[in-house]
């Protein structure tokens, strides 16, 4: 009876499962026939636009049309299907992605030494080797001072948050709450925002607690320990090699477009990685410098803190620097004015020094527009796509310039040429 039961229960698994894929399947199907319609739809339409139009102005999907408007179809159904299988794939492809980064930031400093007569693969091991002792030296002295701070500020952070609440509303109830057209308390307002302080601070320390969980989970994990830094090393080893490979995948007749848009790809891609990356470095140190000689509580912490907000253009200086400020208001009241004036001052000194000297402009982007892809990025990926929505839209902008240009050159009669 009990071997009947688990037979059945087996063949109700086995049934889930292929209707599941058989759903994945017709999912597909129906993906790609809404594709070709799309596709055929548009060349209908053209075709009907030629007939009202003089011969002179009209378009012709010939073979070179029909593969352009086939790879897009095909990088548009590539771009849904990822979004959709977005978590099997990163969980793959995360070893691969820090890997790559890793490279990326580090390849000019490799370039760099082999013009010391230093052969690639010399040079990628000095590398390592340098990666490896300032490793050493960060989890000796650094680290456990940091994992300290961590400990004792996920404590004290429900104690702060309570604190904050306990002061804003006695200093709304004393400066605001006379005024007749306000509530006569702060809770009201905190009701109508759907404020809540336990949900705020449960969300903090949720927060937290997934970041710290995250990377704990990383870093405890062998296979990623192992794979991310070997990968890393034959990325930049065989970099030429990696590139001169790509070069000849290239149809020749594409090569004229395909390699100066990879140039304009590389240079907003390698500029933003690089210079962010570096000028948070320059954050971290120069903001934990100043907090430890102010001397505020969880000066390591909060420096590493603003400093990886800082990767998060216009926006992230501003949330950076807010913890430091909210703790120590409880801490030390009387140097918040000096916690203030020192993230003011490190702030000006990387929009006015650092900034331009190591990132410049090479996103491109307008600053209204930054503001724009920030929110989108936010709302759809939260803390991740807040890092990588920018170079997201500096390269969706080259790409999306290029196809302009190529349209001007093939059609020039559609458009205007003092634009």
């Amino acid at each position: 009876m009990e071997m009947d039961q688990l037979n059945k229960i087996m063949d109700r698994v086995s049934e889930i499962v292929e209707n599941n894929t058989t759903l994945g399947m017709l999912d597909n199907l129906a993906m790609l026939a809404l594709v070709l319609l799309i596709l055929a739809s548009v060349y209908y339409l053209i075709h009907i636009g030629n007939r009202f139009v003089p011969e002179e102005r009209q378009l012709h999907l010939g073979l070179e049309q029909a593969k352009l408007l086939f790879f897009l179809a095909l990088a548009v159904w590539l771009v849904v299907w990822l979004f959709l299988n977005a978590s099997m794939m990163l969980s793959v492809l995360t070893p691969f992605i820090i890997a790559g980064i890793i490279a990326y930031a580090f390849n000019p400093v490799v370039k760099f030494f082999t013009k010391f007569r230093l052969t690639r693969t010399q040079a990628v091991a000095g590398l390592f080797l340098t990666l490896m002792i300032l490793l050493v030296l960060f989890t000796i002295s650094i680290f456990p001072r940091l994992a300290y701070e961590v400990g004792e500020l996920s404590k004290q952070l429900p104690v702060y948050s309570r604190q904050w609440y306990e002061f804003v509303s006695n200093w709304y109830e004393s400066q605001l709450a006379s005024y007749s057209i306000l509530p006569d308390s702060f809770s009201p307002i905190t009701d109508y925002f759907n404020l809540e302080m336990n949900a705020i601070t449960d969300w903090l320390m949720g927060s937290g607690q997934w970041l710290v969980t995250g990377v704990s989970t990383v870093a405890s994990s062998i296979v990623t320990l192992i794979t991310v830094p070997v990968l890393a090393f034959y990325f930049l080893k065989d970099a030429d090699k990696i590139t001169v490979f790509a070069r000849k995948t290239v149809p020749p007749d594409s090569r004229p477009w395909v390699f100066p848009l990879a140039r304009q790809i590389d240079k907003v891609l390698g500029g933003f990685i690089r210079g962010q990356l570096l000028v948070a470095l320059f954050v971290v140190f120069l903001s934990g410098a100043a907090l430890l000689i102010i001397g505020i509580d969880y000066a390591i912490i909060l420096s590493v803190f603003a400093g990886f907000m800082n990767i998060i253009p216009y926006l992230g200086p501003i949330i950076g620097a807010v913890p430091a400020v909210f703790i120590t208001l409880f801490t030390s009241p009387s140097k918040t004015v000096w916690v203030i004036l020192a993230f003011v001052i490190i702030q000006q000194l990387e929009t006015n020094l650092i900034m331009p000297k190591i990132v410049g402009e090479q996103v491109g982007l307008h600053p209204a527009l930054v503001i724009l892809a920030l929110l989108v990025g936010g709302a759809v990926w939260g803390l991740l796509g807040l890092i990588i929505v920018v170079p997201i839209a500096g390269i969706f902008q080259v790409i999306v310039k290029a196809i302009i240009q190529w349209f001007k050159v093939r059609y020039p009669s559609h458009f205007d040429p003092e634009l």
